[in-house]
């Protein structure tokens, strides 16, 4: 509850030193976002987009918008276009290459697989996108490449990446990986963005095995909490065998009507 206020407090300092540099609001946006404040992110945003629209920054914010709220096409647009610019965006939040497996393009996905992080700072996304995607595709080739990598070296998310390299690997739910998903997704202060991610991830996890009203559980829950991502529930493969569910359907309604919302507010059409 402290960090979150003062990183609160920081944006807001810096929003008051300088309500005119784009990346001012783009940082306010960034803690909206990780709070689960998307109408509140998607203002920010906005006004960010109208001083600074060439910004790297606000262009990875704007494209992860896009992304989640259903427009993966217009997000890899956007997020290419930032990355361009600063290779480090896409490192900073792994959207990019997200976005290009929504849309079917896993070139970039193929093209990294064998590269290993530079530095320690892009261990943990680096490694938990790869597991992540290969989960998607239930690639255990790609798993069995990414292994050496990861029981090589020493990070925060190994143990978790290692969980998702063996259910791949084996077509079996770890022992302890429920119990280990949800204590990295308590809800703590007003922060919601971890919980839904962490929640997302374990539905992908069960929806792996089977165990689709288990998966549906924790989209529902997540969908409490404010969820936004409608792109994940319409193209994640794992979730395909749930979409013709009438409690799965009903759940994308409510994300979907949240995500137009952000874009209204975003787009200007609400303030």
């Amino acid at each position: 509850l402290e960090a979150e206020q003062k990183g609160r407090a920081a944006a807001e300092r810096a929003l008051v030193l300088a309500p005119r540099l784009g990346e001012a609001h783009a940082a306010l946006s960034n803690l909206k976002w990780v709070m689960g404040d998307f109408l509140g992110s998607a203002r920010d945003l906005r006004e960010a987009l109208r001083i600074a629209p060439s910004s790297p920054d606000v262009a990875e914010l704007y494209g992860r918008l896009l992304l989640e709220a259903g427009q993966p096409e217009r997000a890899v647009s956007i997020l290419a276009a930032a990355s361009a610019l600063d290779p480090s965006v896409d490192l900073s939040g792994g959207d990019l290459s997200r976005a290009r497996a929504f849309v079917g393009d896993w070139s970039a996905f193929e093209a990294v697989l064998e590269r290993e992080p530079k530095d320690d700072t892009q261990t943990n996304l680096h490694f938990f996108l790869m597991a992540r995607l290969a989960s998607w595709r239930r690639d255990r080739a790609a798993a069995a490449v990414l292994r050496p990598q990861v029981e090589s070296r020493t990070f925060l998310l190994r143990t978790e990446v290692l969980g998702l390299l063996d259910l791949i690997e084996t077509g079996v739910l770890p022992k302890g990986t429920e119990a280990a998903l949800m204590e990295w997704g308590r809800v703590i202060g007003r922060a919601k963005r971890r919980p839904m991610f962490m929640r997302q991830i374990a539905a992908e996890m069960l929806a792996y095995v089977g165990r689709d009203d288990s998966a549906l559980h924790m989209v529902v829950e997540a969908d409490a909490l404010g969820l936004i991502d409608v792109t994940w529930m319409d193209r994640c493969p794992l979730l395909a065998p749930m979409r013709s569910s009438p409690a799965f359907m009903a759940v994308r309604d409510r994300v979907a009507a949240r995500a137009k919302e952000a874009m209204d507010v975003l787009e200007g059409r609400v303030d």
